[in-house]
């Protein structure tokens, strides 16, 4: 886990380095840091947007009651975070993943494998807890 999270924060940042001063190579420099900027106060507004709208649109005592999962829109309200802090990084792929989780058919995508993820675990957790009680009971 350690190695994974150092590549991240070492090669992610020279990447999005390498490609701010390709683009400001050709577009010029201020406008790659009006760019920055710009990306960088949707990624604000974003993240405001999406907690008050996660926040205040969210009746989790209404949902529960009525049988509905709670997972689907955590997972969304998420995302919105994540795509919110990215645009807020400087730097060119940051952007375009918060991009991508934005569209609808990158947002289904991602919130469907965390979804898929998460119930392979508790399933792994419930078998296992099962095959523990079922060895501990015919003893």
């Amino acid at each position: 886990m350690f190695k994974k999270l150092f590549l991240l924060f070492t090669i992610v940042p020279l990447i999005e380095i390498f490609f701010l001063i390709q683009i400001g190579n050709i577009i010029g420099g201020w406008y790659t840091l009006g760019f920055v900027l710009l990306t960088a106060f949707l990624g604000v507004f974003l993240i405001k947007k999406t907690y008050r709208s996660f926040i205040g649109g969210i009746n989790i005592g209404a949902m529960l009651a009525s049988g509905q999962s709670i997972s689907e829109k955590v997972v969304e309200g998420i995302l919105l975070v994540i795509a919110g802090a990215f645009l807020v990084t400087p730097g060119i792929v940051t952007d375009l993943t918060a991009l991508f989780i934005l569209t609808p058919f990158g947002n289904s995508l991602i919130k469907k494998k965390i979804l898929q993820g998460f119930s392979k675990k508790v399933e792994n957790k419930i078998n296992n807890f099962d095959d523990d009680n079922s060895n501990f009971y015919n003893n």
